[in-house]
């Protein structure tokens, strides 16, 4: 699947983009790289559209319409990935760092698991460990290269990944070639 801006991006800073927002009666505000403006889609029918902007009609305004109303829930999912994705960055970094050699960054990384903690403390039980990652199985460690089993399957990565080697939703570089092993996500960029 692939994303469809509904009103061509290739339009921004455009006259002819005020032009259309003016035709399909959309509010000046209206953001076109928002989610008030993308679809999912596949390939060819996306390829095929390019960036045509259609002339108002009762079908496109539907189409305006869709987005629209799935804007705060669409809003709410990546709020709750990027909240996820920060946990998951801070528990990874506080497994490479030594206690007293904690940096600046080091503290700004982990500041969302500290705030996870102060926010939902009926997650953390006295005695036991907090989890908020999957679970995964150390499989074999050298010093530079991890493997992990996940509930994906078994993957590899560095011990202290390149951030751009980590996986954008759960932030480890346990990588099987097809998905992430931890959370699943299939990313090969």
């Amino acid at each position: 699947m692939q994303v469809d801006h509904v009103i061509p991006d290739s339009l921004i800073g455009t006259p002819a983009l005020e032009l259309v927002k003016t035709q399909l009666n959309l509010p000046s505000e209206f953001d076109v790289n928002g989610f008030e403006n993308w679809l999912p889609t596949c390939a060819p029918c996306n390829s095929r559209k390019s960036n045509v902007a259609f002339k108002p009609s009762p079908l496109i305004a539907l189409q305006l319409q869709l987005p629209q109303n799935k804007k705060a829930e669409a809003q709410e999912v990546v709020d709750k990935a990027v909240s996820r994705r920060q946990l998951s960055v801070a528990l990874n970094t506080l497994e490479r760092i030594e206690p007293d050699k904690l940096t600046d960054e080091d503290r700004k990384t982990l500041r969302p698991l500290v705030e996870f903690t102060v926010n939902y403390p009926n997650r953390i039980n006295d005695g036991e460990p907090v989890k908020l990652t999957p679970l995964y199985e150390v499989l074999s460690d050298d010093g530079f290269l991890r493997i992990a089993r996940g509930p994906y399957g078994v993957g590899g990565g560095p011990l202290n990944p390149d951030p751009r080697g980590t996986c954008s939703t759960c932030g480890l570089a346990f990588f099987s070639g097809t998905r992430y092993v931890i959370c699943g996500t299939m990313d090969d960029d």
